[in-house]
């Protein structure tokens, strides 16, 4: 490699993965000046976290292989870019700082299902990995939305009546996150979809003009909560979005499948603890 000139070593980058990064940026000072330049910053961005500790809970990288795999081969779906290289190059078995391995992800690997704390009142660990998940939405607010960078329903999307009816476009399941960042994303998201992948559905009784926007999502994780008698019920999930304009983010759904609203732009930026319950409740 150090015989190499440096222009081919920068086009080696495009067809190598992390741990041949990894592996150079460790080499010499020369190899590890050229992989700073290599034009990929999901991956850089990775490289720049490696040797930093973690405390989350481990995968190995051979089960996320198998989890990855299978997905894509049952489903007949890509796994969006930045999760599939996180999952299927990041080579130690604990996740990178700041982050931790999906729920769906760990049970898949070594069977952990919240079955094991007797209070959770379901066990959803067997369900589909890859779903529909829909968005539904009074047709004059997401026309007036679109239309107004300043629509009155901008203010607080989560909270909106009309006739009566309520009609918010997302009820988020975390009310301590941060709101703003929440909002402003969830509209954009809104904003993002074509306006022919919306259909028409009449949800209620009263006809009014309601739409509908599916896209094809992968669970990760579900939020729970504990009520006064103990027992810990499920309150949403957490899936990663696999086409449209916003396919490899994370957004949110309730228990009820009304939607919750924006997470994460990358599963890099999802700082939801998957490991809670597992931690307070290990498997024996």
């Amino acid at each position: 490699m150090d015989l190499l000139p440096d222009e081919l070593i920068l086009e080696l980058g495009y067809y190598t993965g992390l741990r041949e990064w990894i592996t150079l940026s460790h080499t010499n000072t020369r190899l590890r000046a050229i992989v700073s330049s290599f034009n990929h910053p999901f991956r850089k961005r990775l490289l720049s976290l490696a040797f930093q500790p973690s405390s989350s809970l481990p995968v190995s990288l051979k089960d996320r292989l198998i989890f990855v795999s299978m997905v894509e081969t049952v489903w007949r779906i890509v796994i969006p870019e930045d999760c599939r290289i996180l999952w299927t190059e990041w080579p130690n078995s604990q996740p990178p700082p700041g982050i931790f391995w999906p729920q769906k992800l760990r049970f898949h690997a070594n069977g952990y299902c919240p079955r094991y704390v007797e209070r959770v009142d379901a066990c959803f660990c067997k369900s589909a990995e890859v779903q529909d998940s829909w968005i539904t939405i009074h047709e004059a607010i997401r026309d007036e939305i679109i239309a107004n960078e300043r629509s009155i329903y901008l203010e607080r999307p989560e909270e909106i009546v009309i006739d009566d009816v309520d009609a918010s476009i997302y009820k988020p399941l975390d009310r301590l996150r941060d709101s703003e960042t929440q909002k402003r994303e969830t509209v954009k998201f809104i904003r993002s979809i074509p306006l022919n992948d919306w259909k028409e559905v009449s949800p209620f009784e009263n006809d009014y003009p309601w739409l509908q926007y599916e896209v094809p999502t992968l669970l990760l994780s579900r939020r729970f909560r504990e009520d006064n008698d103990a027992v810990v019920h499920l309150t949403g999930e957490y899936r990663l979005i696999l086409k449209g304009p916003a396919a490899g983010q994370i957004h949110a759904w309730q228990a009820d499948e009304d939607y919750a609203g924006f997470e994460a732009s990358s599963i890099l930026d999802w700082e939801f603890d998957s490991d809670e319950l597992e931690r307070k409740n290990p498997k024996t």
